[in-house]
């Protein structure tokens, strides 16, 4: 049974709050259930509404040549179902939740929640919006053609889809960023009967940022070992306020938009991190 405050993510579909790790799954847990079953029962629905209009058509066509009242029979016997499950659809999509936020965030949950500080509570912001809603569009381009395409628009969306900041055990003071930059092309063709045909693709690129502030009288900043740690795309370690503070970044590329996420990209950006610095060895007394 979902909470009031499930109800609320449902609606608002975003996600701002601080609470201790462990009591995040509690929240998040329920909705990616939820968003599961959601979208198996749309995708049921899809297919059973192709049946029966593929089935509608051939039965009404056959009966207009036989008896015309029976026709209108089964035109009306097949609009109810159909109906229905274009209203079920409808409902449904107005549940669905975005698979790259949640699917990224659950896994990290509990590893964030064994090395986090006792008296440290995870702050996390998920939109779970999805990547190419209006809200997030940053522009369009001109239009142009390639190849059989005569006409082509590419239209830009930026989603800072996830937003993490929780201080570890050790005094390490973590920051996780995800964003997800969309390129939607609208493609439109003709062929050599004059039909025009519509092509909608997307690419998109995940930007993945962590940043960890180790604390100086804990950790001192050393060289990269060669080969030893996952490769990143940019990598900065500046030492401020008593602190080396190392920052990493990844860049993914993959087709689609919206689609699940490997949480193993934030957790090999952390390692990264870590292998960055060393604990300070003190003298024993």
């Amino acid at each position: 049974m979902l909470s009031s405050e499930h109800r609320d993510v449902l609606r608002t579909k975003l996600v701002d709050d601080r609470r201790p790790a462990a009591e995040w799954h509690a929240l998040l847990a329920p909705l990616h259930d939820l968003d599961v079953r959601a979208d198996a029962a749309r995708s049921r629905a899809g297919k059973q509404l192709l049946w029966l209009y593929v089935a509608g058509i051939a039965l009404i066509l056959a009966s207009l040549f036989v008896a015309p009242i029976a026709a209108l029979a089964l035109l009306v016997l097949f609009a109810i179902p159909i109906v229905a499950l274009h209203l079920q659809r409808g409902r449904l999509k107005r549940l669905d939740l975005a698979d790259a936020a949640l699917g990224l965030a659950l896994p990290l949950l509990p590893l964030l929640a064994e090395d986090a500080a006792d008296d440290a509570p995870l702050e996390l912001a998920l939109d779970l919006r999805g990547p190419t809603v209006d809200a997030k569009r940053t522009g369009e381009g001109e239009p142009y053609a390639r190849g059989a395409y005569h006409r082509i628009v590419d239209t830009f969306f930026a989603d800072p889809f996830l937003h993490a900041r929780i201080r570890f055990a050790d005094g390490a003071h973590v920051r996780l960023a995800v964003v997800e930059h969309v390129r939607r092309s609208r493609k439109v063709k003709r062929n050599p009967r004059g039909k025009t045909k519509i092509k909608v693709k997307s690419k998109r690129r995940i930007q993945l940022d962590v940043s960890v502030a180790f604390p100086a009288r804990n950790y001192v900043a050393v060289a990269a070992p060669t080969g030893a740690l996952p490769p990143t795309d940019r990598e900065r370690v500046t030492v401020r306020d008593g602190a080396t503070v190392v920052a990493e970044r990844r860049v993914v590329k993959s087709a689609g938009a919206g689609g699940a996420i490997d949480s193993g990209h934030l957790v090999d950006l952390l390692a990264r991190a870590y292998g960055r610095v060393e604990p300070v060895r003190r003298k024993k007394l």
